[in-house]
């Protein structure tokens, strides 16, 4: 049925036109299909060639990116070969690795090249220098020698021998349990007989000298003859220092030395003070006590102990007398370039001051030797 204002004719007129629009339609389709065919295979052979812009609307194909920010496009690939960096430029880019790899191979190359060098220098040298006659001299390698007049001489020919002797008597020592045992073991001195038989007591504990880090040893001499002494600690922690001595082709203990042995214990001197001077085996160390009858511009002033006695007494010695310049040079307190010792061994003679008021003070007549070993 046909519309109110229309006709048939006007009707195939419409039709045709559309009919014509149609074909025109369907032709440019087909344009751009091949076109877009054409432009695909473009992309897939240049890479780095820039986006294509398709009809898209033309040819039906839904836009992805629709409604999003204007221009919004997702990067281009980038393109990678195996085993290599990223191609940044027509050729690509060497491997660090690789780099990396020549570097060392040409320090390599170096280090051989110099120690080459250096091994061919040598060997040149030590051909050029064989004659003996012709090398430098210059350098003398001199041994060690000793003093055979020295006290030291026979202990320091073989150190470690010695030692072991000392170590070997003072087990024994300290393992005896009767006074006649003891008696071969230690130097004969006139007054140690007689002392050692009535005196003699058995070792308190063994002494730790299994291992060298037990105990430590000094090599010393004083009055003309030499003498080793053993530092250490009984199994109960008590301190020993014992001494020894070379006699007759053997090492002795020095009984007397070892126990501090004198004509008197402190103890016995502070309660009966002797009338004449008396030999003592003391620790000596400075002392600040003075007394209006000892004044310090006329006196030194000295502390004396022993190991094994709590008496204390006080030893005063006439300044620039022969036993206070011994016991200065002792203590390193005669103004010579070293440092002072706090205290020190020595055998001295004591006897009681006049002032009878005075406790415990006594003058130091004389100096007999440095540490407790006698001649």
């Amino acid at each position: 049925m046909l519309k109110k204002g229309s006709s048939r004719k006007g009707e195939r007129r419409r039709k045709s036109v559309n009919a014509h629009q149609l074909a025109e339609n369907s032709a440019a389709t087909s344009s751009v299909q091949k076109k877009a065919a054409h432009k695909s295979v473009v992309v897939l052979k240049e890479i780095r060639a820039g986006a294509v812009a398709l009809p898209v609307a033309e040819l039906g194909i839904a836009d992805p990116y629709r409604g999003t920010a204007a221009g919004f496009r997702p990067p281009a690939e980038q393109s990678y070969a195996p085993h290599q960096g990223v191609e940044t430029q027509w050729g690509g880019t060497c491997s660090k690795r690789k780099s990396s790899r020549w570097i060392w191979v040409g320090v390599g190359a170096v280090a051989v090249l110099f120690f080459s060098a250096l091994s061919v220098f040598t060997y040149a040298n030590m051909k050029e220098n064989h004659n003996p006659q012709d090398r430098m001299t210059g350098f003398v390698v001199e041994t060690e020698e000793f003093d055979p007049s020295s006290p030291l001489f026979v202990y320091q020919q073989d150190p470690q021998r010695y030692l072991m002797e000392c170590l070997t008597v003072l087990q024994k020592f300290a393992d005896a349990r009767d006074v006649a045992d003891v008696i071969p073991l230690v130097r004969h001195q006139p007054e140690t007989l007689v002392a050692l038989k009535t005196r003699w007591q058995p070792w308190p504990s063994p002494p730790k000298i299994q291992s060298e880090m037990d105990y430590d040893y000094t090599l010393a001499e004083s009055g003309g003859i030499g003498y080793i002494t053993i530092h250490g600690v009984n199994n109960n922690n008590t301190p020993f220092d014992v001494y020894f001595t070379h006699e007759n082709g053997a090492m002795l203990l020095d009984w007397a030395a070892s126990t501090g042995l004198g004509d008197s214990r402190l103890s016995t001197v502070v309660r009966n003070p002797p009338t004449h001077p008396v030999s003592m085996r003391v620790i000596l160390s400075s002392s600040p006590y003075y007394l209006p009858s000892l004044p310090e511009d006329e006196y030194e002033s000295y502390k004396l102990t022993c190991p094994d006695d709590e008496a204390v007494i006080w030893g005063y010695v006439k300044r620039g007398s022969e036993a206070h310049r011994k016991i200065a040079a002792l203590l390193h307190t005669n103004g010579e370039l070293l440092e002072s010792l706090a205290e020190a061994r020595a055998i001295v003679k004591i006897k009681k001051t006049e002032d009878l008021s005075a406790k415990n003070r006594f003058f130091i007549t004389e100096m007999l030797h440095n540490d407790w070993v006698m001649p």
